[in-house]
C-alpha cells in the first residue's frame, strides 16, 4: 500500500486488520522518527512520541473518518507532540531550577 492509496474514506476502513495497521506503520514510522529527532533531539523521545501516535490513531479509528490526509494527520500530530513535550519539559526545568539560589 503506497501513500497514494490512503483516500479520505478508505485508508481508516482499510485499517480493522493488524496487517493494515502494520502496513501504515512501517511507512510513515521511520520517517515521523527523523521528523520527530529534528524538534526533540533525542531518538528515545522521538520513538515515543511517534508510537504513542501510530497507537492513538490504531485506538480511535473508528471514529477518526474524517481525516482526508494521514500523512498530514500524523506528521501535524506528531509536531504538536514534539511542541508539547518541549513545553512540559522547559516547564519542569525551570521549576527546578527555581529552588536554587544563585548569587
Amino acid at each position: 500500500m503506497s501513500e497514494s492509496n490512503y483516500q479520505p474514506a478508505g485508508f481508516l476502513r482499510e485499517m480493522n486488520d493488524e496487517s493494515s495497521f502494520k502496513t501504515i506503520y512501517l511507512e510513515f514510522y521511520p520517517r515521523l522518527i527523523v521528523f520527530s529527532r529534528g524538534y526533540v533531539k533525542h531518538i528515545e523521545v522521538a520513538e515515543d512520541i511517534v508510537e504513542d501516535i501510530l497507537m492513538k490513531l490504531w485506538d480511535n479509528r473508528s471514529s477518526l473518518t474524517h481525516i482526508n490526509n494521514l500523512k498530514f494527520y500524523l506528521f501535524v500530530s506528531a509536531k504538536n507532540a514534539c511542541l508539547n513535550y518541549l513545553a512540559k519539559n522547559k516547564r519542569m526545568h525551570s521549576a527546578g531550577l527555581d529552588c536554587f539560589e544563585f548569587e
